[in-house]
């Protein structure tokens, strides 16, 4: 890897997709809620997060910044916080019916952003670049697998 050239290209990449995704706009997809939080609503439903603590873990960031989220997302009913049966101690979160609603919207809307973004590419490019990424996506996560077992 030539490291300078390397990183400068990666860095670039990364600032420029998450600019064609609009990570940094106050609202996302005309909706209340910030790229963050539509991505951890995202991540809750994909991925079964019942609890503060599975949803941070799982995204590897702070318990008190999605515990934040999460008390809006309640104000706002798109989730119930619901006493778990089996551990009295724990809250385990449902989704209402607006969540869904939303979590839907969100989805169509993601789905037509990258849709509009790659429209006008070639079958071949297109090949080349979602072959890249599958094998970004395996080296990451071989990465990540390394990481743990070393730990």
């Amino acid at each position: 890897m030539n490291q300078d050239n390397d990183i400068t290209l990666i860095r670039q990449f990364n600032r420029q997709y998450t600019q064609y995704l609009g990570v940094f706009d106050k609202e996302i997809f005309n909706t209340d809620l910030t790229w963050s939080e539509a991505r951890i609503l995202l991540e809750m439903q994909l991925n079964d997060l019942e609890t503060v603590t599975s949803i941070a873990h799982f995204l590897k960031v702070d318990k008190a910044y999605i515990s934040r989220i999460i008390k809006k997302f309640k104000k706002q009913d798109l989730i119930e916080l619901v006493q778990d049966k089996t551990d009295g101690r724990k809250q385990l979160i449902t989704f209402t019916p607006a969540g869904l609603m939303l979590l839907e919207t969100i989805d169509t809307a993601s789905n037509a952003q990258i849709n509009n973004l790659f429209t006008d590419m070639s079958q071949a490019d297109m090949s080349i670049i979602l072959q890249a990424m599958q094998l970004m996506t395996t080296a990451l996560d071989t990465k990540e697998e390394d990481n743990h077992v070393a730990n």
